[in-house]
């Protein structure tokens, strides 16, 4: 397949290349990657991958394969996985756990930028939210981002959403993020 890999010879240390086709485990999926994003994490990495390595952690798509084991998304659900490594690929194996169903109304490449943005910013209340008192801005070039923050400021008569749900977006698994709202005292 073709994929974006490291190059230590190359400007940035990565280039076009072509990689054989991930092959997914029983509890992962095999998506067609249709956007990627690039974070400066994924810079960080490349100057200490491997050569020959497909990095890249955001990344939405199209299931080409669905999980051996029948958990997760069917062959055609459009998702969107955070993970580390084969973002940048054409193809990328991702376990369940990883991926979230994208809505119709959300452009894939929309969806492609949110996890690193919304996840950084859900670690920022998780960790410093008792700095930042009862009142929180969160200002954000991806508009789910900033809802995925401040929605993990309340939470629902005991119902704990996930980090996707945060997003607007139906997880395959429920993976809360404990004590936001408490930290946050809102």
């Amino acid at each position: 397949m073709r994929a974006l890999i490291v190059d230590p010879t190359a400007p940035g240390r990565l280039r076009l290349g072509e990689v054989p086709d991930p092959v997914p485990g029983p509890a992962q999926v095999l998506v067609e990657v249709r956007h990627t994003s690039l974070n400066a994490a994924e810079l960080f990495f490349a100057e200490r991958a491997e050569p020959g390595e497909v990095i890249g952690f955001d990344a939405a798509g199209v299931v080409v394969t669905a999980a051996a084991d029948g958990s997760g998304p069917a062959v055609g659900s459009r998702v969107v996985g955070f993970a580390e490594g084969g973002g940048f690929g054409a193809l990328r194996a991702m376990d369940v756990a990883d991926v979230a169903v994208v809505p119709d109304a959300v452009d894939l490449g929309e969806a492609a930028a949110l996890p690193v943005a919304a996840g950084t910013a859900l670690r920022a209340l998780e960790r410093h939210g008792p700095l930042l008192g009862p009142v929180v801005k969160f200002p954000s070039s991806a508009r789910r981002a900033g809802r995925a923050a401040s929605g993990a400021c309340s939470r629902r008569a005991g119902r704990r959403p996930s980090y996707w749900t945060y997003l607007g977006f139906r997880p395959v698994r429920r993976e809360c993020v404990p004590g936001v709202a408490r930290q946050t005292g809102i």
